[in-house]
């Protein structure tokens, strides 16, 4: 019966299936004509860890393998210790060219060792979304030095801490302007100056932050005190308990160009 439907409305219909991955799982049994689309989201983003990335590559690199050609992203749940596994899973993925078609990557885990950094600066030119943590860096200069060489990168989420939050090197700008920035509590405090410093947030139109804390107002007001007429929308959370309630009303900053924002400012007890 699906042959009477034409390829292209079947699958605006199974796109419409995008967040049930059960309905798509069941859906790519049906036919073969049903397969590519389901197999488009199912496997765009995968998972990967230090316990299932030996049979990942080997399944990848299988010549029965046909769903690589789809996988657009990586999350990377990273462990303590050597993390030399990611390199080598790097260096498998490149002649597949997946690592050529990854747009976005997610890193999680306590600690985001030099290896890690060295082998996205090498082998993931094309990332557009850059998702960090929860997860540790040494310093923002080790974060930031990532940043400056991914240079297709429009948007970035960070929920970093780092060892060392202080550093006498400059920051590097990132390479392309970001689009879309959401930064919590842990980096805040040390990335947000560093981007300022730097020019990286002249483009941003929609700005998130999250877990505010008291030492962090300062640097927002700072951001917020110089007009940004690309920015269109501004979320900000502040978690009380971090905060306290006599500090939350000085977030209402009476700066005339905020009022033509989508702004939001919550309060988390």
């Amino acid at each position: 019966m699906s042959s009477a439907i034409s390829q292209e409305i079947l699958d605006h219909i199974l796109d419409q299936l995008c967040f049930d991955r059960a309905s798509l799982a069941a859906s790519s049994l049906v036919a073969h004509r049903w397969l590519d689309t389901p197999r488009r989201h199912l496997f765009s983003v995968v998972r990967v860890s230090a316990k299932n990335v030996i049979a990942f590559a080997a399944l990848l690199e299988e010549q029965r393998c046909t769903f690589r050609r789809h996988i657009t992203g990586l999350e990377i749940d990273l462990v303590r210790g050597s993390q030399q596994w990611f390199v080598e899973l790097s260096t498998r993925l490149q002649p597949l060219g997946i690592t050529a078609q990854c747009t976005s990557m997610s890193l999680r885990g306590p600690q985001v060792r030099k290896e890690v950094q060295e082998s996205l600066v090498r082998y993931y030119n094309n990332l557009e979304k850059f998702r960090v943590g929860p997860a540790k860096f040494d310093s923002v200069q080790d974060l930031t030095d990532v940043l400056g060489q991914l240079p297709h990168l429009r948007i970035l989420d960070l929920q970093a801490a780092f060892t060392n939050s202080f550093t006498d090197l400059p920051s590097q700008s990132p390479a392309s302007p970001l689009r879309e920035l959401s930064l919590s509590s842990t980096s805040i405090h040390g990335v947000l100056p560093s981007l300022i410093d730097c020019g990286a947030l002249e483009h941003v139109t929609l700005l998130s932050f999250t877990q505010v804390r008291a030492q962090d107002l300062p640097v927002i007001r700072r951001y917020l005190s110089i007009q940004n007429t690309t920015l269109e929308a501004l979320d900000i959370a502040v978690y009380l308990p971090y905060l306290g309630v006599s500090d939350g009303p000085s977030l209402y900053l009476f700066n005339p160009w905020l009022r033509f924002l989508t702004t939001s400012i919550r309060y988390i007890c």
